[in-house]
């Protein structure tokens, strides 16, 4: 298990328990959830709401404005283009008669214990 790290967000319901990612492929998600706690703290943000409001904004900005270091490409354009190309393991999720709705094929599936916990 890796190392953790905290980072404190004063929100009306607490703290916020982040992560540390410690890889290459993990390193531009540290610098998003980086980015999301200083504009939290910068923009004086104190609800959950406001909180996803810049989560949200921040992915926007990421997903179709920001040119990726590695690739040199905005990352909307690039899967866009792999997905036309059919160089994508993504597919369009399709539903078959007799099923209508998404809750109709997945479900979650507990087992409930009883007793002390461990």
């Amino acid at each position: 298990m890796g190392d953790y790290k905290f980072w404190c967000l004063i929100l009306s319901i607490g703290c916020i328990r982040q992560f540390l990612p410690e890889g290459k492929i993990e390193r531009p998600y540290q610098w998003l959830q980086d980015r999301i706690v200083r504009t939290c703290a910068r923009e004086e943000i104190r609800t959950v709401q406001e909180a996803e409001k810049v989560l949200e904004a921040e992915v926007e900005r990421y997903n179709y404005r920001q040119v990726h270091s590695t690739t040199k490409e905005i990352p909307i354009i690039r899967f866009e283009r792999a997905k036309r190309e059919k160089n994508s393991l993504f597919r369009d999720f399709t539903m078959f008669p007799p099923y209508q709705l998404v809750k109709d094929i997945f479900c979650l599936r507990a087992k409930e214990k009883s007793g002390p916990l461990p």
